[in-house]
C-alpha cells in the first residue's frame, strides 16, 4: 500500500495487490485492483510478470495465475496485426 501511496502508477506493486487480495480470498477487491492496474498501466500484459527475474520461475507462474483468478486475460490480437 505504501508503493502505491508514493508511486500510483507502479505496476508491480498493483500486481503484487491483486495477488494478494486473492489469497485472501477478497476476489470482488482483487477485480477491483486489477481494473485499477489496467487503467493505469493499459499496455500490461503478462510479459511484464514474464520479465521479472525471480530465480525459481514459479513465481512469475504463481503471479500469472492470481491476475487470472482475479478475472484477468490477455487481449486477442486481431488476425494480421504481427
Amino acid at each position: 500500500e505504501k508503493s502505491l501511496r508514493l508511486r500510483p502508477g507502479y505496476w508491480y506493486a498493483r500486481a503484487i495487490a491483486v495477488c494478494a487480495h486473492v489469497l485472501r480470498g477478497e476476489l470482488e477487491v482483487a477485480r477491483q485492483a486489477l481494473g485499477e492496474l489496467l487503467a493505469r498501466c493499459p499496455s500490461f500484459s503478462e510479459k511484464h510478470i514474464e520479465w521479472l527475474p525471480f530465480t525459481d520461475r514459479k513465481w512469475n507462474a504463481y503471479l500469472i495465475d492470481g491476475l487470472r483468478m482475479a478475472g484477468y486475460s490477455e487481449p486477442r490480437r486481431k488476425f494480421g496485426s504481427g
